[in-house]
């Protein structure tokens, strides 16, 4: 399932009727982003994500976007790059826990 917005894109993988899989495509001039790449635990390792990221990036590509890019998580990489991403960086995140 695909809903479009302007700019965005909401891809979903549905098994038995419960959503399964997500990708979220977002476009900025010639950049198709990728976000909130998601899975459930029990749809995981069947290749829902990949289907989806092959679905998101052949849209953005007819919408005329001309690159891709995503941050990823250590447990996505292997996803990303057998779709033909490369890594550039590393980005570190910082969270705040307040004290209990």
């Amino acid at each position: 399932t695909a809903l479009m917005g302007d700019s965005v894109t909401l891809y979903l993988a549905r098994e038995r009727r419960e959503a399964a899989a997500c990708v979220v495509a977002i476009d900025e001039d010639d950049d198709g982003g990728i976000y909130a790449v998601a899975t459930r635990p029990p749809s995981r390792r069947r290749g829902l994500a990949s289907a989806l990221m092959r679905r998101a990036l052949t849209d953005a590509r007819r919408r005329g976007c001309r690159t891709s890019s995503l941050q990823a998580s250590q447990s996505g990489f292997g996803v990303y790059e057998s779709l033909g991403y490369r890594d550039v960086c590393a980005i570190h995140v910082w969270e705040h826990q307040p004290a209990i």
